[in-house]
């Protein structure tokens, strides 16, 4: 497992996943936490590093962005029995159209 040491090289998503880490995010206003796997992140995210992450979602409980916040979850073993994982089935693009009324 790698040190994270002041004025290293930048620890992103891809680092994580190689050294088996768990990406944890929280709302703040309404208590929920949901775990994810780097892989999956990067897919959304690119690779970046854990203080952008946050930036990247919203709240779908009470839809705030703001109260989020981004931690990195090292278990061990034993420790990994118990946590609910979201995995990534599919990205959608969602094509919205917004009309202007007016007069001939």
């Amino acid at each position: 497992m790698r040190r994270i040491r002041i004025g290293a090289p930048r620890y992103g998503l891809s680092d994580a996943n190689t050294d088996g880490m768990l990406v944890k995010i929280k709302c703040h206003a309404c208590s929920i936490t949901h775990c994810y796997r780097p892989a999956d992140l990067i897919t959304i995210c690119g690779d970046v590093q854990l203080d952008e992450i946050a930036g990247f979602f919203r709240c779908e409980s009470c839809g705030r962005k703001a109260f989020l916040s981004a931690d990195w979850l090292t278990a061990q073993g034993g420790d990994f029995k118990g946590i609910r994982l979201r995995r990534l089935v599919g990205v959608r693009l969602v094509r919205v159209y917004d009309w202007e009324d007016g007069t001939l």
